[in-house]
C-alpha cells in the first residue's frame, strides 16, 4: 500500500499535535514536515513529494501560494482548517471547494484517505516560476 504523504502548514501547536497525533497513528499516512509559514510552501511540498497539505487559515479562503502549488501538482489536495477547528475546506485543482463541517479525527483521516485513492500520478513535476 502507498503511503499518503502529508504536509502540515501554519497550524496553530495544539491542533497541529493533535492531527500529528491522529494522522501519525495511521500505517498508511506519514507527515512529512511542518512549516511555521507559507514562505517555503512550494519547494517543501514539491521536494517532499507532498499528496495532502494541511493548513491552519483565518477564512475559507486559499491564499495564492496553495493555488500556485495545486496548479504546478494538480494531484496535490490542500485541506484548509479554521485555527479553532471549527471549520474545514478541501481544495482541488478542479477548482473546487466543498465544505466539510467541523474538523473530526474521523472526518480528518477519511478526507486524507481520499486522496490517496486517486489514480497514482506522475510525480515529476515541472516546475515553474509562480510569478510570471
Amino acid at each position: 500500500m502507498e503511503t499518503t504523504r502529508v504536509l502540515l502548514v501554519e497550524m496553530p501547536q495544539m491542533l497541529r499535535d493533535i492531527v500529528k497525533d491522529i494522522v501519525g497513528g495511521e500505517g498508511d499516512m506519514e507527515v512529512v514536515g511542518e512549516l511555521a509559514d507559507q514562505e517555503r510552501v512550494l519547494a517543501t511540498a514539491l521536494d517532499r513529494r507532498t499528496d495532502f497539505l494541511i493548513v491552519g487559515l483565518e477564512s475559507g479562503e486559499m491564499p495564492e501560494v496553495f493555488e500556485d502549488l495545486v496548479s504546478l501538482d494538480p494531484g496535490v489536495e490542500v485541506l484548509a482548517v479554521a485555527r479553532d477547528g471549527r471549520q474545514s475546506f478541501l481544495y482541488k485543482l478542479q477548482p473546487h471547494l466543498t465544505e466539510l463541517g467541523e474538523l473530526s479525527p474521523d472526518l480528518l483521516l477519511d478526507t486524507i484517505r481520499s486522496a490517496g485513492r486517486r489514480p497514482p500520478r506522475d510525480r515529476r513535476v515541472t516546475r515553474r516560476d509562480p510569478n510570471t
